[in-house]
């Protein structure tokens, strides 16, 4: 008879600090999110790893040697990527190309010219994805109108400024969530710790308890 298997893991419930990674399509991973949230914390950030990607239309202004162009990549050289497999480990040999556009919070490598960070291409995930409801989009032009509103936007120039401004914001928001994921994971290993400890104590105790109990029936035994 099988082993029953085990239920997948389940996000915890969330709050205002939460730390959410989670594609849809994607089961959730407390393994792959705390393992975004130390990459994100790292203090000393070296140069990008993984191999650049010129986008088509774009020159190499940096004049990387390593970098590659995407037309020029041969489809057959991507690497096969089960949506089982995913999240695919930040470490998985597989993630070889450079964020193509990097948050300064989230350097992480990818299987496929822009493609997810959680392993595979976008296209790929999307397919899984149910269709947008029309709830979904009135909030999307929503927030798009609140913003021309806000920021007083009426360029192109001011529409960039603007949501270099959002990203700014949003990679502040998540190097606090993190930092509060952190710190929630800090406590509880504290109190796994202390709990750990009480309940070596409370078992040395009863060693004690029982070896006392032994010797003094044995002293009974032996008395005349």
């Amino acid at each position: 008879m099988a082993a029953p298997q085990s239920p997948p893991e389940s996000p915890p419930a969330q709050n205002e600090d939460d730390f959410d990674v989670s594609h849809p399509s994607v089961p959730y991973s407390a393994q792959f999110t705390d393992s975004l949230m130390n990459e994100g914390l790292r203090q000393s950030k070296s140069a990008l790893s993984g191999t650049p990607v010129i986008p088509r239309g774009i020159d190499n202004p940096a004049r990387n040697s390593s970098a590659v162009r995407v037309d020029q990549i041969e489809q057959k050289t991507f690497p096969l990527v089960n949506d089982t497999e995913l999240p695919l480990p930040l470490s998985d040999s597989r993630r070889t190309y450079q964020n193509s556009a990097p948050s300064s919070k989230l350097d992480v490598r990818l299987t496929h010219p822009g493609g997810s960070f959680v392993g595979g291409t976008l296209s790929s995930l999307a397919a899984h994805i149910p269709q947008r409801g029309k709830n979904e989009d009135s909030e999307l032009d929503t927030w798009a109108r609140q913003l021309v509103q806000r920021e007083r936007i009426k360029s192109p120039q001011a529409l960039r400024a603007a949501l270099a401004k959002e990203v700014a914001r949003e990679e502040q928001e998540l190097e606090r969530r993190m930092k509060a994921r952190q710190k929630a994971i800090e406590h509880n290993e504290e109190v796994e710790k202390r709990v750990k400890r009480l309940e070596d104590q409370r078992n040395l105790e009863r060693k004690l308890a029982n070896a006392h109990r032994e010797s003094t029936k044995r002293r009974r035994e032996s008395t005349p």
